[in-house]
């Protein structure tokens, strides 16, 4: 009996953790596919201890077939791998993102045939099975179990080498950070599901005690927890531990009503004559039409605008957060501070732009860009003091830089209180950095995210985020290494549009033609690409207009166009005359 209360109590303890942080990084971002895909994978962990509750085995009771909620649990089992790659898929980059749509359609296709094996057939649960000195009855293996545990392995093994693969091609830090802190909940899931499996396809269960699998499972659920509210695991935002309490609570208190009207249910089948569990079905027709309220009351508290803001996951325009189309690191759009350096400087708190009064002066702009300049470097005041005022004294430049240092704090957290520590300018050991792990997005990193990739639609978004040249409007009061940073990303910007051009031309590319010359005003082959544009299109006056615009431009910096060239423009010439 006491056995059977701990592991009561411990299964309890997992459906509440699970289904809460399921519950709120869900009602913080409900439009968002990568939430609802973590709370699939959560929902088939809860699934699996919740239908444990009701496997304890009756005494004197001989089982003849499975019990249903047997089945109901391998079925969510059988899906947790599924959901596992899924939501794994979303940090892929390189080949694995290329494949991911194609592994996850034969991922799922597996797993649905498996689901309903487990749930109308005994191929896959050939029956109960009770070994002591386990407390549940579990499954009889059936003739499919192995293919199961062999398609289970291959999934989980796919997700995590994609995972790992990504990991070291991510040029984004901030992604990089998630996934590092993925490492220890994974490790935790994979051993707790081996040594269920161990405890499932041997005869004798007594070397590995359930509740060693069990217990990992729990840990694995507070690391998870950990990694999504502290490093933005999955959400690209740091998240409230405080609301994530009350979320705790709130399904705690959920379970206690559920079981509640499932006790009023029981006794409405015994003496009303109802076939349907009629108090359950009124409970949850009411959070369902009550989730958009929840949700915007978790908005308000988290300090959001009304519905709670949507960042584009993975599918929407996934994070730094995961890919598989730009994700949700990438867009950001709940994060609390938006930070522009591709074009004119300008930062954003929420949906409300900074205005230039609130800065002070300048020299707090070009403090916040030179930290996030030097990324994850620390610079001592000195260093920052000879940058920002290298015509002053040492003790003049130190009493500026606290006054710019205060004022930039205001400008970024105008709530800050005095003696309050800013969770984006930090000071550690005499030394400032920028904190790249505080709820921020950086077009920069988003830019450059999205151009190292091949999809695309992936290349469109990291030209379309690039408003013009890095740090456009501060560069000439920053020092020359800037200037190099400039070029290295205005290089990547058109090597994304390049990217884009290649191949036939299609309608769209006279913009991206236009894009790449204005940056690049003697590229001959965009050039030459623009004038077969409007020749495919049947109009040799633009194509004149646009050998004409080539010719001022060779002109402009004195070079002559090459013999090819000219043999070009006049074969163009000869079109026009016909």
């Amino acid at each position: 009996m006491p056995q059977t209360t701990l592991y009561t109590l411990t299964t309890v303890l997992a459906i509440v953790v699970y289904s809460s942080l399921a519950l709120y990084v869900v009602l913080k971002g409900p439009r968002q596919w990568i939430r609802w895909v973590f709370a699939v994978f959560c929902f088939c962990v809860v699934n699996y201890y919740l239908s444990s509750l009701f496997l304890f085995p009756k005494p004197h009771v001989l089982y003849e077939t499975t019990p249903p909620a047997l089945q109901w649990k391998w079925a969510f089992v059988v899906l947790s791998p599924a959901a596992y790659f899924h939501l794994m898929s979303f940090y892929f980059t390189g080949g694995f993102l290329r494949s991911r749509m194609l592994m996850l359609v034969t991922v799922y296709t597996v797993t649905v045939g498996l689901v309903l094996f487990a749930l109308f057939t005994d191929l896959l649960v050939a029956g109960p099975l009770f070994r002591a000195p386990e407390l549940i009855l579990g499954p009889k293996p059936g003739p499919l179990m192995p293919f199961f545990t062999v398609s289970f392995g291959v999934s989980v093994g796919l997700a995590n080498l994609g995972l790992l693969t990504s990991y070291r091609q991510q040029p984004d830090p901030a992604v990089r950070r998630q996934i590092h802190f993925l490492v220890l909940p994974v490790i935790m899931l994979i051993l707790a599901a081996a040594m269920n499996f161990i405890i499932i396809l041997t005869s004798d269960t007594g070397r590995i005690p359930h509740e060693i699998g069990d217990a990992l499972g729990i840990l694995a659920a507070v690391f998870l927890g950990r990694a999504v509210l502290l490093h933005g695991v999955y959400t690209g935002e740091t998240l409230s531990r405080r609301e994530v309490l009350a979320a705790n609570l709130l399904v705690l208190g959920g379970l206690v009503v559920v079981a509640f009207t499932t006790a009023l249910d029981r006794w409405l089948a015994v003496h009303v004559p109802i076939p349907v569990p009629l108090s359950t079905m009124v409970l949850v027709l009411g959070l369902i039409i009550a989730f958009p309220h929840i949700q915007r009351w978790i908005a308000r508290r988290a300090g959001q605008p009304g519905s709670g803001g949507t960042r584009a996951a993975p599918g929407a325009r996934p994070a730094p957060g995961p890919s598989a189309g730009p994700s949700t690191a990438i867009t950001g759009a709940e994060a609390p501070l938006h930070i522009h350096l591709l074009g004119p400087f300008h930062v954003r708190r929420r949906d409300t732009p900074i205005a230039e009064e609130e800065w002070g002066s300048e020299k707090a702009k070009i403090l916040l860009v030179y930290l996030l300049h030097k990324r994850e470097g620390t610079l001592s005041r000195e260093d920052l003091g000879a940058v920002l005022w290298p015509n002053r004294t040492p003790d003049e430049a130190s009493n500026a830089f606290h006054v710019t240092l205060h004022r930039l704090r205001r400008a970024l957290e105008p709530d800050l209180r005095r003696g309050q520590d800013s969770q984006y300018v930090l000071h550690r050991g005499g030394r400032y950095l920028f904190n790249r792990e505080a709820p921020c997005w950086l077009d920069l990193d988003s830019f450059l995210t999205l151009a190292g990739r091949d999809d695309p639609q992936d290349l469109q978004a990291a030209v379309d985020l690039y408003r013009g040249p890095y740090l456009e409007d501060l560069i000439w009061s920053l020092p020359p290494e800037v200037e190099i940073q400039r070029r290295s990303v205005e290089l990547t910007y058109t090597q994304a549009l390049r990217k884009l051009l290649n191949g036939p031309l299609l309608e769209g590319h006279l913009l991206l033609l236009e894009k790449l010359l204005a940056v690049e005003p003697l590229d001959q082959k965009a050039h030459e690409m623009a004038v077969r544009y409007h020749l495919d299109r049947g109009r040799l006056d633009l194509a004149r207009q646009q050998i004409t615009r080539w010719q001022e431009a060779l002109k402009e910096m004195g070079m002559e166009p090459e013999a090819r060239v000219r043999s070009f423009w006049k074969q163009v010439e000869t079109i026009s005359h016909r």
